[in-house]
């Protein structure tokens, strides 16, 4: 996203284009997404959304990210947590969610049902647990022996 150039953005179908391994893929934008994109002023004579300063038409790099990244963690009292952890945390919050692996494997743009498979079917054992749990509480609130 850090090459993101704003003829990739479709602000009004709240959509964004990118290329990928298997090809360009259109991924859809949250409102509040669409909402602070739209807010954003574009840097003159920039293509790209996050501009790097200083340097004429360029996206800002990576080492800038990760300074700025790093910097935050260090303020909220954070260590060890890497960016792609952030993108983990989104897919099993999904999962959590009751979201079907092949709907992750979109949002995240993974090329196949296999890497999601991997990282977050396991998680369906605690959803199942807590349906458990469920049927468990209601059994009391009735008053049905266990």
């Amino acid at each position: 996203m850090l090459s993101l150039r704003w003829d990739q953005l479709d602000l009004e179908m709240g959509a964004v284009s990118q290329p990928a391994k298997t090809g360009e893929k259109t991924f859809r934008l949250a409102q509040e997404v669409v909402d602070h994109l739209k807010s954003i002023p574009p840097v003159k004579s920039c293509d790209y959304v996050f501009a790097s300063f200083g340097k004429e038409n360029t996206a800002v790099n990576e080492q800038t990210l990760y300074g700025a990244y790093n910097d935050v963690c260090k303020k909220a009292g954070i260590s060890d947590l890497k960016v792609h952890d952030l993108r983990r945390t989104v897919g099993s919050h999904l999962r959590l969610s009751g979201v079907d692996l092949a709907d992750i494997v979109d949002i995240l743009g993974h090329s196949d049902l296999t890497t999601t498979r991997r990282h977050y079917e396991h998680l369906d054992s605690a959803r199942h647990r807590d349906k458990a749990e469920i049927v468990v509480a209601l059994m009391r609130k009735n008053k049905v022996s266990l």
